[in-house]
């Protein structure tokens, strides 16, 4: 101790997920539609993710480019308008493309957490504690992790054996 202050850790060590199932204090704290995933696991569908981050953002960019179209042509035209109905339309495709796309990412424990940078999160235990690994799209590796309460920014090194 310093001053008073208790040392935080510079990193943790990961854990595997089994063996907080049972865990109250863990499992309540998970938002819904989450689970707890492995280091392991997260990093198995890393590349996936890899791959479809470009498709995400591609959608957003087309997205925001037609709503933005919209908004100028709803100042003009009515809503029934066959131009406007055919930008709506192709929002909506894209919408329904975004939500596919985004679940095949979710369905490995992932949570998009930013588009534009791309960060993503698991959740997992790291010494006996709710953690979420966090990946940033420059990053070759998912090497850091950080508490729920406390966010990307305080980020901290995964310590491995």
């Amino acid at each position: 101790m310093v001053g008073g202050d208790e040392a935080k850790p510079l990193g943790g060590r990961p854990m595997e997920p089994e063996a907080f199932t049972d865990n109250e204090d863990i499992i309540s704290a998970l938002p819904i539609k989450s689970h707890l995933v492995s280091l392991e696991a997260a990093r198995f569908s890393l590349p996936t993710i890899k791959r479809l981050i470009p498709l995400l953002q591609s959608m957003q960019d087309q997205a925001t480019a037609l709503t933005e179209e919209l908004n100028i042509l709803m100042d003009g035209m009515l809503p029934e308008d066959p131009h406007i109905v055919e930008i709506s339309d192709l929002l909506a495709k894209i919408v329904v493309e975004w939500q596919a796309t985004n679940a095949a990412v979710s369905a490995s424990g992932a949570i998009l957490s930013s588009i534009d940078p791309a960060i993503v999160e698991w959740y997992g235990v790291v010494d006996g504690r709710l953690a979420l690994f966090c990946w940033n799209e420059d990053e070759v590796d998912i090497e850091w992790y950080h508490w729920p309460e406390e966010g990307c920014l305080s980020r901290r090194p995964i310590l491995e054996a």
